[in-house]
């Protein structure tokens, strides 16, 4: 069942966390961000394009979405497509889905408390300047899903245990 997300229920659960975005960038085409306004979603930027020195010219642009359901119907019309895994976070946890179209990748999400772990691992990675890929994906294996050994693979070398 659908639970719409008001901006009050958002101010309330992501008080300690950045604001999501009221003027959405340029980068996000106007369809699709009236198709989710009208949804209710709530968006922040995250990935390499929020960490200094960490994207480059073929870096896409990441947005968390956070709504009342994870809006397939919506992603699907405009033009998005489903990934299903093999990337460094893995939809397969029940917890998001990630849709992409063009240089846009949506991570979206009806779970608050993942929502606030992702935007804790983006958060940790901008402030420690992670311009490492591999570093990336570990700090996010170990915030999102409690992983080290994965997040060992990901960074490509033996931590000590």
């Amino acid at each position: 069942m659908f639970r719409k997300l008001t901006q009050f229920i958002i101010d309330r659960q992501f008080e300690h966390f950045p604001a999501p975005l009221t003027d959405w960038p340029a980068i996000i085409p106007v369809e699709h961000q009236e198709r989710l306004r009208e949804a209710s979603a709530f968006i922040w930027p995250v990935g390499s394009q929020t960490i200094e020195g960490a994207a480059h010219a073929e870096s896409d642009h990441d947005f968390l979405v956070v709504s009342g359901e994870r809006l397939p119907d919506i992603f699907d019309m405009l033009g998005c497509a489903l990934l299903t895994g093999g990337g460094h976070y893995d939809p397969s946890e029940g917890d998001f889905n990630s849709w992409r179209v063009g240089d846009l990748n949506y991570v979206a999400t009806d779970d608050i408390q993942f929502a606030k772990r992702f935007l804790v691992a983006n958060e940790l990675a901008r402030r420690f300047r992670l311009t490492d890929k591999g570093d990336r994906i570990a700090l996010f294996q170990g915030v999102l899903y409690g992983r080290i050994d994965a997040a060992r693979v990901a960074l490509g070398r033996v931590v000590a245990p």
